[in-house]
């Protein structure tokens, strides 16, 4: 009567070990798959954000320097302090222009 059930013992055996196996086999396949779509994915993340950082070196290529800047705001600078004397003296002219047309006044109705 044991030998049956060996045998039946056995069957059930080597179907589990199958199971067993096939269930591995089939994880195995679905976490190279999930992998390999996880892995494409970065790849394209990957390079957009390489696509972004060449636009942003780009841009700063084009972005003067701390130098450059500094002369062109002294050049503004320079331009300033011209029409400032500009401005002074034009003040001064008109407002000795205008005292002399006062005393022109003064002096044509005395």
């Amino acid at each position: 009567m044991s030998e049956p059930v060996d045998s039946w013992n056995d069957d059930r055996i080597d179907d589990l070990a199958k199971e067993v196996k096939d269930g591995f086999e089939k994880v195995d396949r679905e976490m190279k798959d999930g992998f390999t779509r996880v892995d494409r994915e970065m790849k394209a993340g990957f390079a957009k954000v390489d696509a972004r950082f060449a636009t942003i070196d780009a841009r700063f290529e084009k972005t003067p320097t701390r130098e450059e800047m500094n002369k062109g705001f002294a050049d503004l600078r320079s331009d300033f302090n011209a029409l400032n004397r500009t401005l002074i003296a034009s003040a001064a002219g008109t407002i000795g222009t205008l005292i002399a047309g006062i005393i022109a006044l003064i002096v044509t109705h005395a």
